[in-house]
């Protein structure tokens, strides 16, 4: 596991908790989709006028199929053949919007 980081500093306005809470839903997301060994890159950054920061989070799995990608955020939603509620992604969603945010 190999960690790059930068000294800059990214200032937002947002519920700690509720942060943390998309932050953490989504690495794990990455983690369970990845394949092992593979890479999970999370990036920040911000526009030029520093008005918006965007944070990715991407990892190294199978991908979705279109299907998947249409439903991937809807209540109860499950990709493959997975095990679990479907909510983590819907939660998530709602989360950053009740921030102003996207996803």
């Amino acid at each position: 596991m190999q960690f790059l980081h930068s000294e800059k500093e990214y200032p937002i306005f947002v519920d700690e908790k509720a942060a943390c809470q998309v932050l953490e839903n989504l690495i794990s997301n990455a983690v369970k989709y990845s394949p092992h060994g593979k890479n999970i890159a999370i990036r920040l950054m911000s526009t030029r006028d520093e008005q918006i920061v965007r944070c990715e989070i991407e990892d190294e799995g199978p991908g979705l199929s279109e299907s998947d990608k249409q439903k991937l955020f809807g209540k109860f939603a499950r990709t493959g053949n997975e095990h679990s509620t479907g909510l983590g992604l819907f939660i998530v969603k709602k989360l950053v919007e009740a921030m102003n945010g996207v996803v």
